[in-house]
């Protein structure tokens, strides 16, 4: 008769201190890439918004893309959140304006194995609700990897799988 062992699953969390302190660092990275428009690192918050300039393989309409770095307190892990801004044209007027395809995975090429859903979050800055793609929590800590050797560079680790894997994956540094 075999026995079945019960595999215990320790999941190492993101403290909160450690995410303020990498943050700088990621912002100081994500800053070198050529597709970096803007960059805006709010302190109080500890929250990054940046508007990147779409990579060539998106559809022509897409003007840019815009993102917002987060850290969760109920998962206590990183959240990125993602919009993205099209080109379009009304009565003869050209304008800018969000865009939330349904096809967002094939849109973006984002893995499927990435959780990407449409939700209002509320921003805490100017108390607006605003529709982001928000990339689920769960399981990022066996997505980036689960070690207590990565915990110093854990917020870059991060980056490296849900915004450079994809989005910046064939770009370069300026």
């Amino acid at each position: 008769k075999q026995q079945c062992r019960k595999r215990i699953h320790i999941k190492l969390i993101m403290k909160l201190e450690d995410y303020q302190k990498q943050l700088p660092e990621l912002c100081r990275i994500i800053r070198a890439y050529s597709l970096t428009l803007q960059l805006h690192y709010d302190e109080q918050s500890h929250s990054v918004l940046m508007r990147m300039q779409s990579p060539p393989r998106l559809p022509g309409n897409v003007d840019h893309v815009e993102f917002k770095i987060l850290y969760s307190h109920v998962f206590q892990e990183p959240q990125l959140l993602v919009r993205l801004w099209r080109a379009t044209t009304r009565d003869g007027i050209s304008y800018i304006e969000p865009w939330y395809p349904k096809d967002v995975h094939d849109t973006l090429n984002v893995p499927t194995s990435f959780q990407l859903g449409l939700d209002t979050i509320s921003d805490t800055t100017d108390k607006e609700q605003c529709a982001w793609y928000s990339f689920h929590a769960c399981d990022t800590a066996d997505i980036v990897g689960n070690k207590p050797e990565y915990i110093n560079d854990y917020l870059q680790r991060w980056a490296s799988v849900f915004i450079f894997s994809w989005f910046l994956q064939s770009e370069k540094k300026k």
